[in-house]
């Protein structure tokens, strides 16, 4: 287990590699994550990567490029860039920008997944709006996943679009 709480800032791309499998295996919270480049989770375990701290201004774009590590960020993030599911599964579990601000910054390609978690009746979006999530591949699922507690509960995102007549798209509700 790596925990990184003292902030990360710098001029360069950050990978981030959990190739455990330990649930939160690699965890950086506290002092915002600021490094002027890319953000990349791609690694090859079974353990997640939590990322609770900021993501800052700085940071240019968010990719999800690990088909078994899957990469949850609860901050409410200030990055503007945009914020890609290559592979795998990223998961948003704050309603206030957990990607980012920018307002149609989100596609999904491929086999990736993305998981909205939150308790409450909410509104995943960019601090003003709903987000708008791009489909560029056949296979791309959205999760709306209700994890705890008990009554109504309500997620609201804004257009799903797709690049390509053949590409559709899967959403899966679940609640406790």
């Amino acid at each position: 287990v790596l925990t990184i709480s003292g902030g990360i800032t710098g001029a360069q791309n950050l990978v981030l590699q959990n190739n455990s499998t330990n649930a939160a295996g690699l965890t950086i919270s506290g002092t915002s994550l600021n490094n002027t480049g890319t953000l990349t989770n791609s690694g090859a375990g079974t353990g997640g990567t939590l990322i609770s701290a900021v993501i800052g201004a700085n940071v240019t774009s968010v990719t999800q490029n690990s088909a078994t590590s899957a990469l949850t960020l609860s901050g409410v993030n200030t990055y503007s860039g945009t914020t890609t599911v290559t592979s795998g599964t990223l998961i948003g579990t704050s309603a206030d920008r957990s990607f980012g601000t920018n307002l149609s910054g989100i596609s999904i390609g491929g086999s990736g997944t993305l998981s909205l978690r939150n308790d409450s009746t909410v509104s995943f979006t960019n601090g003003t709006s709903a987000y708008n999530i791009a489909n560029s591949a056949s296979g791309a699922t959205i999760n709306v996943d209700r994890v705890s507690g008990t009554g109504s509960n309500t997620i609201t995102v804004g257009n799903l679009t797709t690049s390509s007549n053949a590409v559709t798209w899967q959403l899966n509700f679940s609640g406790a």
